[in-house]
């Protein structure tokens, strides 16, 4: 089984078209279409789930920061 995995968008009638390559032009092929909306937040699904707590190094340490200009109060 391969999954492929590609963004569309829709006609104005609402439909998608899709060209599936399967690199021969021989045989038969059971294919199935997962339609769901696309990420809207700029980040992969599962983006932070993948990537938080992803370095192992326990000598990483954040850099020391300076501190923080005072602001002042509103109103």
């Amino acid at each position: 089984m391969t999954v492929i995995r590609m963004t569309a968008t829709p006609d104005r009638d609402g439909s998608l078209h899709l060209t599936v390559p399967v690199g021969t032009n021989t045989g038969t092929f059971d294919v199935s279409v997962v339609v769901t909306p696309a990420a809207t937040s700029g980040w992969p699904e599962g983006y932070f789930e993948h990537t938080y707590g992803s370095i192992a190094d326990d000598s990483f340490v954040a850099p020391p920061r300076l501190p923080a200009d005072p602001v002042e109060p509103l109103g």
